[in-house]
Protein backbone atom coordinates (compact mmCIF):
# COMPACT_ATOMS: atom_id res chain seq x y z
CA UNK A 1 0.00 0.00 0.00
CA UNK A 2 1.45 3.49 -0.85
CA UNK A 3 1.81 6.57 1.22
CA UNK A 4 -0.60 8.46 -0.39
CA UNK A 5 -3.18 5.87 -0.14
CA UNK A 6 -2.42 5.77 3.53
CA UNK A 7 -2.41 9.23 3.67
CA UNK A 8 -5.88 9.69 1.90
CA UNK A 9 -7.42 7.53 4.46
CA UNK A 10 -6.02 8.81 7.56
CA UNK A 11 -7.32 12.32 6.30
CA UNK A 12 -11.19 11.25 5.13
CA UNK A 13 -11.01 9.98 9.04
CA UNK A 14 -9.85 12.88 10.40
CA UNK A 15 -12.61 14.69 8.38
CA UNK A 16 -15.20 11.58 9.60
CA UNK A 17 -13.97 12.56 13.20
CA UNK A 18 -14.38 16.25 13.20
CA UNK A 19 -17.56 16.04 11.50
CA UNK A 20 -18.92 13.86 13.74
CA UNK A 21 -17.67 15.38 16.96
CA UNK A 22 -19.13 18.87 16.70
CA UNK A 23 -21.96 19.69 18.26
CA UNK A 24 -21.93 16.63 20.74
CA UNK A 25 -21.59 17.20 24.61
CA UNK A 26 -18.80 14.70 26.01
CA UNK A 27 -20.89 14.43 29.85
CA UNK A 28 -23.85 13.46 27.67
CA UNK A 29 -22.32 10.87 25.53
CA UNK A 30 -20.58 9.18 28.98
CA UNK A 31 -24.41 9.46 30.26
CA UNK A 32 -25.79 7.49 27.47
CA UNK A 33 -23.09 4.51 28.31
CA UNK A 34 -22.88 4.55 31.51
CA UNK A 35 -27.09 4.28 30.89
CA UNK A 36 -26.49 0.84 28.84
CA UNK A 37 -27.23 -2.55 29.66
CA UNK A 38 -23.54 -3.39 29.22
CA UNK A 39 -24.82 -7.02 30.58
CA UNK A 40 -26.40 -7.42 26.70
CA UNK A 41 -22.66 -6.49 25.12
CA UNK A 42 -22.07 -10.61 26.11
CA UNK A 43 -24.49 -11.86 23.10
CA UNK A 44 -23.70 -9.08 20.85
CA UNK A 45 -19.79 -10.34 20.89
CA UNK A 46 -20.98 -14.10 21.05
CA UNK A 47 -23.21 -13.56 17.67
CA UNK A 48 -19.99 -11.68 16.61
CA UNK A 49 -17.67 -14.81 17.48
CA UNK A 50 -20.40 -16.89 15.53
CA UNK A 51 -20.24 -14.58 12.67
CA UNK A 52 -17.00 -15.41 11.97
CA UNK A 53 -17.54 -19.27 12.60
CA UNK A 54 -19.86 -18.82 9.36
CA UNK A 55 -17.71 -16.51 7.78
CA UNK A 56 -14.98 -19.41 7.44
CA UNK A 57 -17.17 -21.87 6.70
CA UNK A 58 -18.62 -20.23 4.00
CA UNK A 59 -15.19 -19.12 2.56
CA UNK A 60 -13.89 -22.98 3.10
CA UNK A 61 -16.65 -24.11 1.12
CA UNK A 62 -15.34 -21.73 -1.74
CA UNK A 63 -12.45 -23.70 -2.27
CA UNK A 64 -14.30 -26.91 -3.19
CA UNK A 65 -13.95 -28.96 -5.18
CA UNK A 66 -10.83 -28.00 -6.13
CA UNK A 67 -8.97 -27.59 -2.70
CA UNK A 68 -9.86 -28.70 0.88
CA UNK A 69 -9.46 -26.22 3.31
CA UNK A 70 -9.37 -26.88 7.12
CA UNK A 71 -12.10 -25.68 8.83
CA UNK A 72 -9.82 -24.78 11.88
CA UNK A 73 -7.21 -22.73 9.42
CA UNK A 74 -9.94 -21.05 7.96
CA UNK A 75 -11.41 -19.52 10.95
CA UNK A 76 -7.51 -18.52 12.54
CA UNK A 77 -7.05 -16.61 9.61
CA UNK A 78 -10.46 -14.81 9.31
CA UNK A 79 -9.75 -13.99 13.09
CA UNK A 80 -6.13 -12.87 11.86
CA UNK A 81 -7.32 -10.66 9.14
CA UNK A 82 -9.37 -8.61 11.82
CA UNK A 83 -6.42 -8.28 14.32
CA UNK A 84 -4.87 -7.08 10.77
CA UNK A 85 -7.57 -4.35 9.71
CA UNK A 86 -7.49 -3.00 13.18
CA UNK A 87 -4.02 -2.37 13.32
CA UNK A 88 -2.45 -1.72 9.53
CA UNK A 89 -4.47 0.56 7.04
CA UNK A 90 -5.90 -0.24 3.72
CA UNK A 91 -7.20 -4.13 3.51
CA UNK A 92 -3.95 -5.79 4.28
CA UNK A 93 -5.44 -8.12 6.79
CA UNK A 94 -7.31 -10.04 3.82
CA UNK A 95 -3.61 -10.11 2.35
CA UNK A 96 -2.62 -11.92 5.08
CA UNK A 97 -5.93 -13.84 5.69
CA UNK A 98 -5.02 -15.27 1.85
CA UNK A 99 -1.25 -15.97 2.55
CA UNK A 100 -2.27 -17.81 5.94
CA UNK A 101 -4.08 -20.35 3.78
CA UNK A 102 -1.68 -20.38 0.79
CA UNK A 103 1.15 -21.54 3.82
CA UNK A 104 -0.57 -24.24 5.78
CA UNK A 105 -2.89 -25.68 3.50
CA UNK A 106 -0.92 -25.58 0.04
CA UNK A 107 -3.63 -23.96 -2.16
CA UNK A 108 -2.17 -21.35 -4.94
CA UNK A 109 -1.91 -17.46 -4.12
CA UNK A 110 -4.92 -16.63 -6.80
CA UNK A 111 -7.00 -19.60 -5.85
CA UNK A 112 -7.00 -17.83 -2.08
CA UNK A 113 -7.37 -14.27 -3.45
CA UNK A 114 -10.19 -15.55 -6.27
CA UNK A 115 -12.23 -16.97 -3.16
CA UNK A 116 -11.63 -13.92 -0.90
CA UNK A 117 -12.85 -11.71 -4.50
CA UNK A 118 -16.51 -13.91 -4.66
CA UNK A 119 -16.67 -13.73 -1.13
CA UNK A 120 -16.70 -10.01 -1.42
CA UNK A 121 -19.35 -9.90 -4.00
CA UNK A 122 -21.60 -12.35 -2.33
CA UNK A 123 -21.36 -9.81 0.81
CA UNK A 124 -21.82 -7.01 -1.09
CA UNK A 125 -24.77 -8.78 -3.26
CA UNK A 126 -26.84 -9.52 0.58
CA UNK A 127 -26.04 -6.34 1.61
CA UNK A 128 -27.52 -4.60 -1.66
CA UNK A 129 -30.50 -6.86 -0.69
CA UNK A 130 -31.18 -5.96 2.07
CA UNK A 131 -31.04 -2.42 1.13
CA UNK A 132 -33.66 -3.18 -1.47
CA UNK A 133 -35.64 -4.15 0.96
CA UNK A 134 -35.22 -1.39 3.50
CA UNK A 135 -35.89 1.43 0.25
CA UNK A 136 -39.24 -0.52 -1.01
CA UNK A 137 -40.37 -0.33 2.64
CA UNK A 138 -39.66 3.12 2.44
CA UNK A 139 -41.25 3.30 -1.19
CA UNK A 140 -44.32 1.60 -0.01
CA UNK A 141 -44.73 3.83 2.93
CA UNK A 142 -44.50 7.01 0.91
CA UNK A 143 -47.00 5.23 -1.56
CA UNK A 144 -49.77 4.65 0.70
CA UNK A 145 -49.48 7.80 3.02
CA UNK A 146 -49.91 9.20 -0.86
CA UNK A 147 -53.11 7.25 -1.52
CA UNK A 148 -54.28 6.81 1.79
CA UNK A 149 -54.07 3.12 2.06
CA UNK A 150 -53.38 1.66 5.65
CA UNK A 151 -49.89 -0.32 5.66
CA UNK A 152 -49.97 -3.73 7.70
CA UNK A 153 -47.99 -3.24 11.03
CA UNK A 154 -45.15 -4.51 10.72
CA UNK A 155 -44.73 -2.63 7.43
CA UNK A 156 -45.51 1.39 9.25
CA UNK A 157 -43.26 0.19 12.14
CA UNK A 158 -40.11 -0.76 10.20
CA UNK A 159 -40.50 1.68 7.18
CA UNK A 160 -37.59 4.39 7.78
CA UNK A 161 -38.15 7.43 5.95
CA UNK A 162 -35.03 7.35 3.82
CA UNK A 163 -34.31 11.14 2.51
CA UNK A 164 -34.25 11.07 -1.58
CA UNK A 165 -30.61 11.26 -2.27
CA UNK A 166 -30.16 8.37 -0.40
CA UNK A 167 -33.17 6.53 -1.98
CA UNK A 168 -31.36 7.20 -5.28
CA UNK A 169 -27.81 6.49 -4.35
CA UNK A 170 -29.17 2.93 -3.25
CA UNK A 171 -31.01 2.77 -6.71
CA UNK A 172 -27.83 3.58 -8.26
CA UNK A 173 -25.84 1.27 -6.64
CA UNK A 174 -27.95 -1.54 -7.07
CA UNK A 175 -28.35 -0.86 -10.95
CA UNK A 176 -24.41 -0.68 -10.96
CA UNK A 177 -24.13 -3.96 -8.86
CA UNK A 178 -26.64 -5.87 -10.82
CA UNK A 179 -25.01 -5.27 -13.49
CA UNK A 180 -21.24 -6.18 -12.77
CA UNK A 181 -22.92 -9.41 -11.15
CA UNK A 182 -24.33 -10.10 -14.43
CA UNK A 183 -21.73 -9.72 -16.53
CA UNK A 184 -19.46 -11.76 -14.14
CA UNK A 185 -22.57 -14.66 -14.32
CA UNK A 186 -22.06 -14.39 -18.23
CA UNK A 187 -18.45 -14.60 -17.95
CA UNK A 188 -18.59 -17.65 -15.24
CA UNK A 189 -20.79 -19.78 -18.09
CA UNK A 190 -18.55 -18.40 -20.83
CA UNK A 191 -14.79 -18.29 -19.22
CA UNK A 192 -12.76 -19.61 -22.02
CA UNK A 193 -14.12 -16.98 -24.38
CA UNK A 194 -13.86 -14.00 -21.86
CA UNK A 195 -10.43 -14.83 -20.71
CA UNK A 196 -9.44 -14.86 -24.03
CA UNK A 197 -10.90 -11.50 -25.08
CA UNK A 198 -9.22 -9.86 -22.43
CA UNK A 199 -5.75 -11.43 -23.29
CA UNK A 200 -6.53 -10.12 -27.19
CA UNK A 201 -7.64 -6.94 -26.40
CA UNK A 202 -6.71 -5.51 -22.75
CA UNK A 203 -3.40 -6.80 -21.84
CA UNK A 204 -1.76 -5.33 -24.59
CA UNK A 205 -2.72 -2.03 -23.74
CA UNK A 206 0.14 -0.14 -22.62
CA UNK A 207 -1.27 0.92 -19.00
CA UNK A 208 -1.89 -3.21 -18.07
CA UNK A 209 0.75 -4.73 -20.20
CA UNK A 210 2.35 -5.46 -16.18
CA UNK A 211 -0.70 -6.55 -14.77
CA UNK A 212 -1.96 -8.94 -16.92
CA UNK A 213 -5.23 -8.59 -16.77
CA UNK A 214 -6.59 -11.63 -18.80
CA UNK A 215 -4.73 -13.93 -15.52
CA UNK A 216 -6.41 -12.09 -12.74
CA UNK A 217 -9.85 -12.78 -14.89
CA UNK A 218 -9.04 -16.33 -15.23
CA UNK A 219 -8.21 -16.07 -11.63
CA UNK A 220 -11.27 -14.77 -10.27
CA UNK A 221 -13.77 -16.89 -12.85
CA UNK A 222 -11.98 -20.31 -11.52
CA UNK A 223 -12.66 -19.50 -8.11
CA UNK A 224 -16.14 -19.37 -8.76
CA UNK A 225 -15.81 -22.69 -10.64
CA UNK A 226 -17.34 -24.20 -7.06
CA UNK A 227 -20.72 -22.62 -7.45
CA UNK A 228 -21.53 -24.10 -10.85
CA UNK A 229 -23.03 -27.03 -8.55
CA UNK A 230 -26.40 -26.63 -7.22
CA UNK A 231 -25.73 -28.24 -3.55
CA UNK A 232 -22.57 -25.86 -2.90
CA UNK A 233 -23.97 -22.76 -4.24
CA UNK A 234 -27.07 -23.48 -2.26
CA UNK A 235 -25.05 -23.98 0.86
CA UNK A 236 -23.22 -20.84 0.19
CA UNK A 237 -26.78 -18.56 -0.52
CA UNK A 238 -27.93 -20.24 3.03
CA UNK A 239 -24.82 -19.77 4.95
CA UNK A 240 -24.67 -16.58 3.20
CA UNK A 241 -28.27 -15.23 4.42
CA UNK A 242 -27.67 -16.68 7.77
CA UNK A 243 -24.51 -14.39 8.43
CA UNK A 244 -26.27 -11.62 7.50
CA UNK A 245 -30.02 -11.99 8.67
CA UNK A 246 -27.96 -12.67 12.15
CA UNK A 247 -25.50 -9.58 11.70
CA UNK A 248 -28.82 -7.58 11.80
CA UNK A 249 -29.96 -9.23 14.64
CA UNK A 250 -26.79 -8.56 16.12
CA UNK A 251 -26.90 -4.82 16.16
CA UNK A 252 -31.06 -5.26 17.01
CA UNK A 253 -29.31 -6.14 20.76
CA UNK A 254 -26.74 -3.72 20.59
CA UNK A 255 -29.64 -1.20 20.08
CA UNK A 256 -31.50 -2.57 22.52
CA UNK A 257 -28.40 -2.44 25.29
CA UNK A 258 -28.25 1.55 24.71
CA UNK A 259 -32.59 1.57 25.37
CA UNK A 260 -32.44 3.58 21.48
CA UNK A 261 -35.86 3.57 20.67
CA UNK A 262 -35.30 2.85 16.68
CA UNK A 263 -37.18 0.30 14.69
CA UNK A 264 -35.96 -3.20 14.14
CA UNK A 265 -35.54 -2.24 10.64
CA UNK A 266 -32.63 0.69 11.93
CA UNK A 267 -30.26 -2.27 13.04
CA UNK A 268 -30.46 -4.10 9.04
CA UNK A 269 -29.79 -0.33 7.83
CA UNK A 270 -26.96 0.28 10.25
CA UNK A 271 -25.60 -2.94 8.80
CA UNK A 272 -26.00 -2.13 5.26
CA UNK A 273 -24.77 1.39 5.54
CA UNK A 274 -21.73 1.04 7.73
CA UNK A 275 -20.81 -2.32 5.66
CA UNK A 276 -20.44 -0.76 2.44
CA UNK A 277 -18.94 2.69 4.34
CA UNK A 278 -16.09 0.33 4.59
CA UNK A 279 -15.19 0.46 1.14
CA UNK A 280 -14.15 4.35 1.64
CA UNK A 281 -10.49 4.77 2.25
CA UNK A 282 -9.72 5.32 6.20
CA UNK A 283 -7.95 4.90 9.04
CA UNK A 284 -6.94 1.28 10.41
CA UNK A 285 -10.11 -0.43 11.84
CA UNK A 286 -12.49 2.37 10.23
CA UNK A 287 -12.02 4.26 12.44
CA UNK A 288 -13.82 7.57 11.77
CA UNK A 289 -15.62 6.55 9.13
CA UNK A 290 -17.60 3.70 10.98
CA UNK A 291 -18.75 6.37 13.73
CA UNK A 292 -19.97 9.37 11.51
CA UNK A 293 -21.90 6.57 9.17
CA UNK A 294 -23.60 5.24 12.42
CA UNK A 295 -24.27 8.84 13.72
CA UNK A 296 -25.72 9.78 10.28
CA UNK A 297 -27.74 7.07 10.12
CA UNK A 298 -29.07 7.04 13.57
CA UNK A 299 -29.88 10.83 13.57
CA UNK A 300 -32.39 9.60 10.47
CA UNK A 301 -34.77 8.93 13.95
CA UNK A 302 -36.35 12.28 15.35
CA UNK A 303 -35.89 9.75 18.70
CA UNK A 304 -32.51 9.61 19.02
CA UNK A 305 -29.84 12.20 19.77
CA UNK A 306 -26.19 12.93 18.13
CA UNK A 307 -24.71 12.08 22.24
CA UNK A 308 -26.83 8.74 22.07
CA UNK A 309 -25.81 7.58 18.16
CA UNK A 310 -21.99 8.22 19.22
CA UNK A 311 -22.03 6.44 22.89
CA UNK A 312 -23.34 3.58 20.79
CA UNK A 313 -20.81 4.07 17.91
CA UNK A 314 -18.12 4.20 19.87
CA UNK A 315 -18.97 1.28 22.20
CA UNK A 316 -19.53 -1.11 19.45
CA UNK A 317 -17.25 -0.35 17.09
CA UNK A 318 -14.86 -1.08 20.68
CA UNK A 319 -16.54 -4.14 21.37
CA UNK A 320 -16.14 -5.56 17.90
CA UNK A 321 -13.06 -4.63 16.90
CA UNK A 322 -11.52 -4.99 20.28
CA UNK A 323 -13.10 -8.18 21.09
CA UNK A 324 -12.32 -9.90 18.00
CA UNK A 325 -8.60 -8.73 17.68
CA UNK A 326 -8.22 -9.97 21.29
CA UNK A 327 -9.52 -13.39 20.03
CA UNK A 328 -6.83 -13.32 17.43
CA UNK A 329 -4.05 -12.50 19.34
CA UNK A 330 -4.97 -16.08 20.34
CA UNK A 331 -4.20 -17.68 17.29
CA UNK A 332 -1.14 -15.06 16.84
CA UNK A 333 0.23 -16.85 20.01
CA UNK A 334 -0.54 -20.62 19.48
CA UNK A 335 0.98 -20.12 15.55
CA UNK A 336 3.67 -18.82 16.67
CA UNK A 337 3.06 -15.48 14.50
CA UNK A 338 5.38 -12.41 14.14
CA UNK A 339 2.98 -9.61 12.93
CA UNK A 340 6.36 -8.19 10.61
CA UNK A 341 6.93 -11.31 9.40
CA UNK A 342 3.42 -12.69 8.36
CA UNK A 343 3.02 -8.67 6.34
CA UNK A 344 6.41 -9.00 4.64
CA UNK A 345 5.50 -12.57 3.73
CA UNK A 346 2.17 -11.90 2.77
CA UNK A 347 3.18 -9.15 0.37
CA UNK A 348 6.11 -11.09 -1.16
CA UNK A 349 3.93 -14.05 -1.92
CA UNK A 350 0.64 -12.07 -3.14
CA UNK A 351 2.55 -9.86 -5.56
CA UNK A 352 3.31 -12.71 -7.86
CA UNK A 353 -0.15 -13.19 -8.80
Amino acid sequence: MSWRSAGLGLAISAIAIWLTLRSVNPGEVWQAFLAANLWLFLPVLLLLLLNVVLRAWRWKLLFLPQDQVRIVQAYAATHLSYLFSALLPGRLGELVRGFLVVESEEVSPGRALGTIFVEKLLDIAMLLLLLAGLLGLSSWRNWSSTNGTPLPGWAETNAIAIPSWAQAAGITALAIFGSIALTFVIMSWARHQAVGAVRRWIDPLPLLRRLQPSHLVATALGSADGLSRPRLLAAVLLISVVMWVGGGFTLVVALNAFHLPVPMSAAFLLLVVTNLGMTIPSAPAYIGVYHALSVATLLLFPSVSRDQALSYAVAIHALAFGGLSLTALFFLWTGHYRLAELIRRSRARMRLL
